[in-house]
């Protein structure tokens, strides 16, 4: 699987590792996860399927 080094806001960050403690998910299984779902909800919104 490819890499890419992000920069992220302090607070960003914090938020992260708090949900992926509480989804017991890892930060990059959480990050995953989360951007998988907002393209999911982006092609409902404009009338997609995925």
């Amino acid at each position: 699987m490819p890499t890419k080094l992000i920069r992220l806001p302090e607070n960003v960050l914090y938020d992260l590792k708090a949900s992926a403690a509480k989804n017991r998910r890892s930060e990059n299984s959480e990050i995953i996860f989360r951007l998988e779902n907002s393209f999911k909800v982006e092609a409902i919104a404009n009338g997609r399927d995925q």
